[in-house]
């Protein structure tokens, strides 16, 4: 009886992965096209949402560290706490200049260039990348560690696009309001 119920268990999780595995392919391919679609798409500037996200990530960061036990094995600390995030920030910022930022009736907008698509893509592309390859092992990336390092890349990534967002729009705020005066 016990192991009629423990291959029951073992039958459901596995099923229930296999679905959730597709759920995860069909929101990748969403979002990648939903991305493509939309990226000269002009949005209003929100310096709001974009300081929630920004906190969001950092909150999640520290959630995962402390509550789920996320750990690094064997690997030195600057590749944990100073490589991987600088790559993410570099990248962050590089992400969000590479947006147009201007303004149209008296509104502060930006818009995704090529090379705003191209940047995301391959930084997003590089962190799904690096949560499939997460059993194996690569260059000093011990496997355990792999998807941590894509949850430090994309957490770095966006509180770096958000602040510098922001710190872009505060400068033509600020450089509007003395166009005004």
């Amino acid at each position: 009886m016990i192991k009629f119920i423990l291959w029951l268990f073992y039958t459901f999780v596995g099923f229930i992965t296999k679905i959730m595995g597709y759920v995860f392919l069909a929101l990748f391919v969403f979002s990648v096209l939903s991305q493509i679609v939309t990226y000269k798409r002009k949005k209003k500037v929100n310096v709001k949402s974009l300081a929630i996200s920004a906190g969001t990530s950092v909150l999640l960061i520290l959630v995962y560290k402390y509550l789920g036990g996320m750990s690094f094995m064997g690997t030195p600390w600057w590749v944990n706490y100073i490589l991987i995030p600088v790559l993410g920030v570099m990248v962050g910022i590089f992400l969000a200049f590479s947006q147009k930022i201007f303004v149209q009736k008296n509104e502060i907008l930006t818009q995704g260039t090529i090379w705003y698509l191209l940047i995301w893509l391959i930084s997003w592309g590089a962190v799904q990348f690096i949560y499939l390859a997460r059993g194996t092992n690569m260059f000093w990336f011990k496997a355990q560690n792999i998807a941590v390092y894509g949850t430090l890349f994309s957490t770095s990534l966006i509180v770096s696009t958000n602040i510098a967002s922001i710190v872009r729009y505060k400068k033509i705020k600020t450089l509007l309001g003395n166009l005004k005066k």
